[in-house]
């Protein structure tokens, strides 16, 4: 349970700040004064994004101010997350040590540089870096990362999934590898023409759901080559 929040949590509040950070700087204006005076104590543009949510909601400097905002929250999660795994003794998976890193060095930079841009390419460094780099190391050092995926991932299955060197697992490795790359594409595109908000639903939502679908397709093809091997 603990582990769920703490991977989906950071998103959500990712996707809500990024739409309603205005809104939400409105609500504390009108309804909590005294903390609306903390903040325009100690976050000096309280003021003039309070004033720019009411006047103009759809204004791109207060976009990008929601964008900066949440990515405060997410790597501010990305650490209380490596902390907390510390201490539970779990262990993050390959996957989750990629994303955390990339979070954090991509999420200082856009903050550094005041540039939303960085972080916005996140999914597509990210993405980028696995279609390559995944495909680089199974031809060079013959590690096969699908095929290790799924073998972990049906290691109680009944059936035996085809044997190492079979000609699938090298199938879907490219498969993957060119999925990964076209979703890196297609990062880049929104992050380059949609508004922060809108990108922030379709990385957070949108590649999550044509992930989910692919490697569910994938793993359906496993059972089915599986069966055939074995009949």
């Amino acid at each position: 349970m603990l582990k769920s929040i703490l991977e989906y949590l950071p998103l959500i509040l990712f996707v809500l700040l990024t739409k309603y950070f205005g809104s939400l700087l409105l609500y504390i204006t009108q309804h909590f004064a005294g903390l609306a005076a903390w903040l325009a104590l100690y976050y000096g543009d309280f003021a003039k994004y309070s004033e720019l949510a009411l006047k103009d909601p759809s204004n791109t400097e207060l976009a990008n101010e929601a964008l900066r905002a949440a990515t405060i929250v997410l790597i501010a999660f990305s650490l209380v997350q490596a902390l907390i795994y510390r201490l539970k003794g779990w262990s993050l998976s390959s996957m989750q040590k990629w994303g955390s890193c990339s979070v954090i060095v991509l999420g200082l930079l856009s903050l550094l540089f005041h540039n939303p841009m960085i972080i916005k390419m996140k999914p597509t460094v990210l993405f980028g870096l696995f279609g390559l780099i995944g495909w680089g190391v199974a031809q060079w050092k013959n590690i096969n990362w699908v095929e290790k995926m799924y073998r972990e991932a049906f290691s109680q299955a009944e059936t035996p999934l085809p044997a190492p060197g079979h000609s699938i697992w090298n199938r879907f490795l490219n498969e993957a590898s060119a999925f990964f790359i076209v979703l890196a594409i297609m990062n880049a595109f929104v992050a380059w023409y949609a508004a922060p908000a809108q990108w922030a639903t379709f990385k957070v939502f949108g590649l999550s759901l044509l992930t989910l679908i692919f490697f569910s397709y994938q793993g359906f093809r496993v059972i089915k080559v599986s069966e055939n091997s074995n009949s």
